[in-house]
């Protein structure tokens, strides 16, 4: 019971890495989200849809297709950060041990070359956590890839060796691409930084072998994750709402959100995180003095869209 009660409250400091762009796909059925996190935001003749997305778990062709319609229609995309080279497979860019786990199952031998080239030959856990990570089953190589931060790595360590992955945010981002438009980042990677100096600090590896972790509660350990999301609930996705680090970007982003909505023509994408509580997004819109609406059905925009305002 303890064990279970630490666990979730780890999940936080889970997904905060996976912001990363971190998808596991193929590991949720393939059925319609029929609850999407979509709100419209508006204020007189201002107006911006933002989505909220999990990073991880499902696929754009599991939303509604009225969703895609309503991006795909809409001038203007932002995201939390764009990649350097989104691919619908997830890109870890500047992460590099999330970029060889990732090539450890698209292509084992380039991740065994990458790994050499990085001087990863040993793990720096100590002999006593580096052997109870192997005793998870996890491959010797994989866990020279594990330190001490390397939380992630521990747990989606199953998807990293057999799952195939695809990124909800990058399949966004290519479909900006591939209609011409340019995806327009919320923060930058100085912004980022900043945030994460602000972090609640994440728990250790070692400390997960001291609460007694086994390789069988590294099974689906994100199930109650993709359940809450599919539900629609917005309360169970307010990440730690005193976070100053989650506060911190959700108000750094309010300015080009604002900006966006007086196009009249911008949909967004975030994690379902920024939403909710008192210092989420909507909350601090709506303090701004926007309205915020959930969308469940095919907005009218889809059928009679004026001509958007230019963003600068």
């Amino acid at each position: 019971m303890k064990l279970s009660i630490y666990l979730k409250s780890c999940y936080f400091f889970v997904k905060v890495v996976l912001l990363f762009y971190i998808v596991v796909a193929n590991f949720v059925s393939a059925e319609t989200l029929t609850k999407p996190f979509l709100y419209k935001l508006s204020k007189g003749q201002d107006t911006v849809y933002i989505l909220g997305t999990l990073h991880f778990g499902y696929s754009t062709s599991d939303l509604p297709k009225w969703v895609l319609d309503l991006h795909d229609n809409l001038r203007f995309h932002a995201y939390e950060m764009v990649p350097k080279r989104p691919h619908s497979t997830i890109d870890f860019g500047n992460t590099n041990h999330f970029r060889v786990a990732q090539n450890m199952h698209l292509n084992p031998e380039l991740a065994k070359n990458e790994l050499t080239k990085m001087g990863a030959d040993k793990s720096n856990l100590s002999k006593e956590v580096y052997d109870w990570v192997l005793s998870l089953g996890i491959p010797s190589w994989y866990a020279n890839l594990i330190d001490e931060d390397s939380i992630m790595l521990l747990f989606a360590q199953d998807y990293f060796l057999n799952e195939t992955y695809k990124s909800l945010d990058h399949e966004f981002i290519l479909r900006s691409i591939t209609t011409g438009k340019r995806p327009i980042e919320l923060e930058d990677i100085e912004l980022r930084n900043k945030a994460k100096t602000l972090a609640t600090p994440a728990p250790k590896v070692s400390e997960f072998m001291e609460m007694g972790l086994t390789k069988l509660d590294l099974q689906n350990p994100f199930q109650n994750v993709f359940e809450d999301y599919k539900s629609g609930d917005l309360s169970l996705h307010v990440d730690h709402p005193e976070d100053p680090s989650v506060i911190y970007r959700n108000m750094k982003w309010l300015p080009k959100i604002s900006k966006l909505a007086k196009t009249a023509d911008a949909f967004i994408t975030v994690g379902v995180g920024h939403l909710g509580g008192e210092n989420g997004i909507l909350k601090l819109m709506e303090k701004n003095g926007f309205t915020v609406e959930r969308v469940s059905s095919s907005p009218q925009i889809l059928q009679e869209k004026p001509r958007s305002k230019r963003y600068r």
